[in-house]
């Protein structure tokens, strides 16, 4: 059994919360720990690959929100479809250099009770950091990076499937989308509070 594995094996299964952001998570170390996962709500880790993050969900059934931090290094991998219905928190740190694994992720999934998405962009290096600690790139560092648009047309798919539950979007530093999008995204849900991290103002 691998080491993060195990130690989560040890922990009460009464935990509600549980932040894991090193070593990272393989898909391979969700089914050990699934008594314990089965009775969260509240989940912040770091994986290797987005392709786990239905596996997750679907271990996870009572979440309600989920913090993720990815490093994707591998080729991009099929995702498989999920509908999970008490999601309501979904915040994604992501090398956006690798912009089409998240496409795929939001291709794949629906959240019919979503309220809040948040993305943003991080170094791989970043990965271990947990979310609310993570320090934004500079100006300088974002436009030395290749960084890919923001995949509008696969997250708006993913919201028809979700039946537009979404009440606010958050574009945290780095994340690349246009005025266009953005208004895309009210005029499909007028009441949407769509969140603009000052960072993200150089790349409109």
């Amino acid at each position: 059994m691998p080491l993060i594995a195990r130690s989560i094996s040890q922990l009460p299964f009464t935990m509600r919360s549980l932040n894991v952001t090193w070593p990272l998570f393989n898909i391979g170390d969700f089914s050990t720990s699934n008594l314990l996962l089965a009775h969260l709500t509240n989940l912040e880790l770091a994986i290797s690959q987005l392709k786990a993050v239905p596996h997750l969900l679907h271990l996870c059934p009572n979440l309600s929100s989920l913090t993720i931090c990815v490093s994707v290094k591998q080729r991009l991998l099929a995702i498989e479809s999920f509908t999970h219905t008490k999601l309501q928190s979904l915040r994604i740190a992501h090398d956006l250099g690798n912009a089409e694994h998240l496409a795929g992720l939001f291709d794949a999934l629906s959240f019919p009770n979503l309220r809040l998405l948040e993305a943003r962009n991080i170094e791989p290096s970043q990965v271990s950091f947990l979310f609310d600690a993570l320090t934004p790139l500079r100006v300088h560092e974002l436009a030395a990076r290749a960084v890919q648009p923001w995949p509008h047309e696969q997250l708006t798919t993913c919201l028809v499937r979700s039946n537009w539950s979404l009440e606010t979007l958050v574009f945290s530093a780095g994340v690349l989308t246009t005025d266009e999008q953005r208004a895309g995204y009210i005029t499909y849900i007028p009441s949407l509070n769509v969140v603009v991290d000052s960072m993200c103002n150089h790349f409109v």
